[in-house]
């Protein structure tokens, strides 16, 4: 990484290191919150072609899932630590429940076995849309919020 990059990612004072001396920009979480509406948005795509096309999910699929999983859980991360900075506080609660409600649709999914794949694709297909859609809510309200016309 760049120094600026890294610098802006996080930076340590020079107290004893533990977690709460790390300070995390909202530009961080403004750049995740992209990447997560970004693999929403091909996790949908790629698991309606999938269940509109009656087949089931593929290894490439599975792949798109864990790492639009696993974003959603860094920004949800990154959102606590910068309400623990002090950042965000009086944001909307809606920011908050709509950015974890993706992440709450794959857990659902996970608990929940159907007998045809061609079904778990399209079960898939829906929660996705629904998460990429509330992923989208939270993300403009968020940005409204930040730039002050919220």
């Amino acid at each position: 990484m760049t120094a600026p990059l890294t610098a802006a990612l996080a930076t340590v004072t020079p107290q004893d290191g533990t977690i709460d001396n790390i300070f995390v920009s909202p530009a961080v979480h403004e750049a995740v919150g992209g990447i997560v509406v970004l693999s929403l948005l091909v996790t949908t795509v790629w698991t309606a072609k999938r269940a509109l096309g009656g087949t089931p999910l593929d290894g490439g699929v599975r792949i798109s899932l864990v790492v639009t999983q696993v974003a959603l859980m860094a920004q949800a991360l990154i959102g606590i630590k910068l309400l623990d900075q002090g950042l965000g506080v009086a944001q909307l609660y809606i920011h908050y429940v709509g950015g974890l409600i993706p992440l709450g649709l794959y857990i659902i999914a996970g608990w929940f076995s159907w007998r045809s794949p061609e079904t778990r694709s399209r079960v898939i297909a829906v929660l996705s849309l629904l998460g990429t859609l509330s992923a989208a809510m939270a993300f403009l309200i968020g940005r409204a919020y930040v730039q002050g016309t919220l």
